[in-house]
């Protein structure tokens, strides 16, 4: 199970009950916060009532209480009104919160919402060169981070074999959830599906990593 988390829906008081209620139960260690920005004019406009230095102290409570925690987010790019100082305030805001996995969409037009109407359109090619300035950001703070888990050992879970020849098996870490995030090849041939095992990471190739048995 994967928790998912509305940082509007709480006030200060109830966010610290989830929060430390969190830490005590018996879940996956991987928490979904769609933030959808980092700049407080498009936050406001989008009519999220929050601000991006609210939502980096949430991301820093649960990390402090809940070790190891993989951190999802989802971002959006080119919503009416988003200048250029607006997309690098998301920018900054991702390279300082430093989300572990996170996916970034460019915004379209829906029948029945206000937004179509906005001043300020983003031209649709616009959107799509901020959408991959996040990507290639992220990605080089995901692989940064990847190549860190070298050395260590895990508990993967072996989902099935690998469908790289190189390798006997797949699985996945507490950290990749199933067909959205990197899975981790694994060397060994005596393991079995369905089943967990210590693993220790010997290599990290983006976001898919290689392990044996520790």
């Amino acid at each position: 199970m994967i928790a998912q988390l509305d940082v509007t829906a709480a006030n200060g008081l109830d966010r610290k009950r989830l929060i430390a209620r969190w830490a005590r139960a018996r879940v996956v260690p991987y928490l979904d916060m769609p933030v959808q920005h980092g700049d407080d004019g498009v936050l406001h406009a989008m009519r999220r009532a929050v601000t991006a230095k609210r939502m980096k102290e949430i991301v820093r409570a649960f990390r402090e209480a809940i070790p190891g925690l993989t951190v999802r987010t989802t971002v959006l790019v080119g919503f009416p009104g988003e200048s250029e100082a607006a997309f690098q305030n998301l920018l900054e805001f991702l390279d300082e919160t430093r989300f572990d996995r996170l996916g970034v969409f460019t915004y379209s037009a829906e029948e029945g919402t206000p937004s179509p109407g906005y001043a300020d359109q983003v031209p649709a090619e616009v959107a799509a060169e901020r959408a991959a300035l996040v990507q290639e950001q992220q990605d080089a703070l995901a692989w940064e981070h990847a190549a860190t888990l070298a050395g260590s050992v895990v508990d993967v879970l072996v989902d099935g074999p690998s469908e790289d020849p190189a390798f006997a098996w797949e699985g996945r870490t507490a950290g990749q959830a199933p067909e959205i995030d990197g899975i981790v090849y694994l060397r060994d041939a005596d393991l079995a599906p369905g089943h967990f095992a210590r693993i220790r990471i010997v290599e990290a190739e983006g976001y898919e990593l290689v392990g044996e048995r520790a």
